[in-house]
């Protein structure tokens, strides 16, 4: 358990301004994705762009984010405090996350400020958490969480939720479907995609052969929903079932 980050209220992470290495959320995050960082290094997998597709940002991402520089820090937190918003408003009581060492901040958030029931997907995202993310604060011994299979999302075969968090690089594959989680959604209830802007490449002049322009065409016409798309640095997409 390190000492430093034990006691910190990491919610606040998402409305502490500025976020810089050197006060507590730049520092945190720094330390975390690190821990991650490393423990990728010890994972045996073909890491050669050829094999990976370049820099690929779901299984491979923690070393970036290591090594973000003060500027790139302060950016991210613009898109955060938007959707921190979202979760003020919402207050989810039932919710589906897909990336758990992406959204650890939100997981706490949810269950000590809304008493929220957490599901987390079983996936090598809940592994980072697991191995590298809980240890740096006891806090998150506290959370008590569900895992929802990958066989029984493509099922469809879960409870419903009225807030699921979903990072875009883990539906930007021909096999991945963004229904499957719109499914899964109550009425009213909130699909919020992270990362849908790919880092302002999706503005490009060619995106009709981007991922993220075949998402959001497939929203489009998706008539059990509305979508809205926020353009800010890494982009994130609202998806509330009618």
């Amino acid at each position: 358990m390190d000492v430093n980050y034990n006691q910190a209220h990491l919610a606040d992470v998402f409305s502490s301004t500025p976020s810089t290495p050197s006060d507590f959320p730049g520092a945190y995050y720094k330390y975390v994705a690190t821990l991650m960082a490393e423990y990728s290094n010890t994972l045996t997998f073909d890491k050669r762009n050829i094999a990976t597709g370049g820099t690929d940002m779901d299984i491979y991402p923690w070393e970036s984010k290591a090594d973000l520089t003060e500027a790139q820090q302060k950016v991210y937190a613009i898109p955060q405090v938007f959707q921190d918003l979202i979760y003020q408003i919402k207050k989810p009581n039932n919710v589906l996350f897909t990336g758990a060492d992406y959204s650890h901040v939100r997981i706490i958030q949810c269950f000590e400020q809304f008493k929220s029931k957490i599901t987390i997907l079983n996936n090598l995202r809940l592994d980072y958490f697991e191995k590298c993310v809980k240890p740096v604060n006891q806090r998150f011994s506290q959370v008590y969480y569900e895992v929802l299979s990958m066989q029984d999302l493509v099922a469809g075969t879960s409870s419903k939720f009225d807030l699921i968090e979903l990072w875009a690089n883990q539906i930007d594959m021909a096999f991945s479907d963004v229904s499957q989680y719109t499914n899964l959604l109550e009425s009213s209830g909130i699909l919020l995609i992270c990362g849908t802007a790919d880092w302002s490449f999706l503005y490009e002049n060619e995106t009709s052969a981007h991922p993220m322009y075949d998402l959001h065409e497939q929203l489009k016409f998706d008539d059990s929903v509305y979508t809205f798309h926020v353009p800010l640095h890494y982009g994130f997409t609202v998806v509330t079932k009618k």
